[in-house]
């Protein structure tokens, strides 16, 4: 059994209860436009990110974790407004992984335009770079090259993220220290 319903069409300029009462064609256009700018929204892409930099076995590659402890990045985004969207972060740290022990080798300020390095005594009273990051026990990634699928790059050098398939080197760290390496496909679908 179908019900039937009567919808009544209201007058544009009838108020009920505070709120405007708008009427069929009035609201499909609304529905629409509002539909637009959902659909717009979606489609858009971000400013890609300046990633952190970590040097391993001679290789510089760019790394998406921040290996910094919580009340550092704090503290550097206190005191450092982001210059740019591609570093809301404020900033931008390198690593370097020498004896199985992940070392910071500097953080820089501003990194879009006229980086400065900052103090290591930001992060550690007394001490000096590189930096031994006792503090971190995480997971670091990187792309070792091997792509498969769509990846499309942009006007704007970054890259949009559509079907496809990379291979990323995994390592994990407990307390500074490397506790195992290994090669891992992810996927990423649109």
């Amino acid at each position: 059994a179908s019900a039937n319903l009567t919808l009544r069409q209201v007058p544009l300029n009838t108020v009920l209860g505070g709120a405007m009462i708008v009427n069929k064609p009035e609201r499909t256009v609304l529905f629409l436009l509002s539909i637009l700018a959902i659909s717009i929204c979606f489609s858009a892409y971000g400013t890609p990110q300046i990633p952190d930099e970590l040097t391993v076995d001679g290789k510089v590659v760019s790394i998406h974790q921040s290996p910094l402890p919580p009340d550092v990045i704090s503290e550097i985004n206190q005191d450092h407004v982001a210059q740019c969207s591609a570093n809301w972060r404020g900033y931008r740290a390198f690593w370097t992984l020498v004896d199985d022990k992940l070392l910071l080798d500097k953080i820089e300020i501003k990194p879009c335009r006229n980086p400065e390095t900052i103090a290591a005594d930001s992060v550690c009273t007394d001490c000096s770079y590189p930096i031994e990051s006792y503090w971190y026990n995480g997971v670091l990634t990187y792309e070792t090259g091997e792509w498969w699928g769509n990846k499309v790059r942009l006007n704007n050098g970054g890259y949009a993220i559509e079907d496809y398939r990379f291979e990323v080197m995994v390592i994990e760290i407990s307390g500074g220290l490397v506790t195992r390496k290994y090669k891992q496909v992810q996927t990423y679908e649109k």
